[in-house]
Parts: C-alpha cells; sequence; structure tokens
C-alpha cells in the first residue's frame, strides 16, 4: 500500500473540519454560557456536520491515491460512493429525528380526532 497523497483537495477537507469543530464547540460554549437551549442544539446539529466532514476527509486521502494493481483507473469513484453514504446518513438522521416527533404530536391529536391518515402513510392534523 503506499504512503497517502497529501493534495490540495485534502488540506482543504483538514481545514474544514477544525472549521467546522471550532463552530460547534463555540456554538456550545455559547449556549451553556447563556443558557440557550437552541444554541445548545444548534451545535449538536453542527457536531454531525464535523462527523460528515471527517468522513469526507478521509474518504478524500483515499480517492486520490494514483492506480495500481487493483485499481487501474484509480480510487476516485469511492469518493462518489462515499458521498451517497454521508447523505444516508444526514437523511436517516434527519428523517429519524422529525418523523418520531410528528408521529408522536399526530398520535396525541388523533386520539382527539384530529388527524387523519395521509396517503404518504405518516399523520398530518385536519385543519379545522
Amino acid at each position: 500500500m503506499s504512503p497517502p497523497v497529501h493534495t490540495v483537495k485534502s488540506r482543504v477537507a483538514a481545514i474544514s473540519i477544525f472549521a467546522s469543530a471550532g463552530m460547534a464547540a463555540a456554538k456550545f460554549v455559547v449556549g451553556i454560557a447563556i443558557g440557550s437551549l437552541a444554541l445548545i442544539s444548534e451545535a449538536l446539529h453542527s457536531s454531525v456536520d464535523v462527523v460528515a466532514t471527517v468522513i469526507t476527509w478521509m474518504v478524500v486521502r483515499v480517492s486520490d491515491r494514483p492506480a495500481d494493481e487493483e485499481h487501474h483507473y484509480g480510487h476516485g469513484k469511492f469518493e462518489s460512493l462515499s458521498a451517497l453514504g454521508v447523505i444516508a446518513m444526514l437523511y436517516v438522521l434527519a428523517g429519524g429525528h422529525s418523523g418520531r416527533r410528528r408521529t408522536a404530536a399526530c398520535a396525541k391529536a388523533r386520539r382527539r380526532r384530529r388527524c387523519r391518515r395521509s396517503r404518504s402513510l405518516s399523520w398530518r392534523p385536519i385543519s379545522p
């Protein structure tokens, strides 16, 4: 296995890790200092972005490797596949959070007969 190649993309991704981690830390510290749940929540949201940025940095380092015996055209496709994986991770995290809240809120309203079943298999309130 050849040593990793440091390119402009790799350096930019590394700088992006430090920038997003710094922003997340600053939001968290300020949120704690002023007692803002919204800012603390935003800091936790930013930490998910840090995870995605770290994954991107690792993938860029792998995808910039030159062609070898097993990968005649290089490792560039790995970057595209990992982008799909990061998108899937963000989709699951976003869908899991909002979907549970919406379902729980409508479960209460449904008991009061204020929700009905929509075609998309989720509950939505009936307008008064």
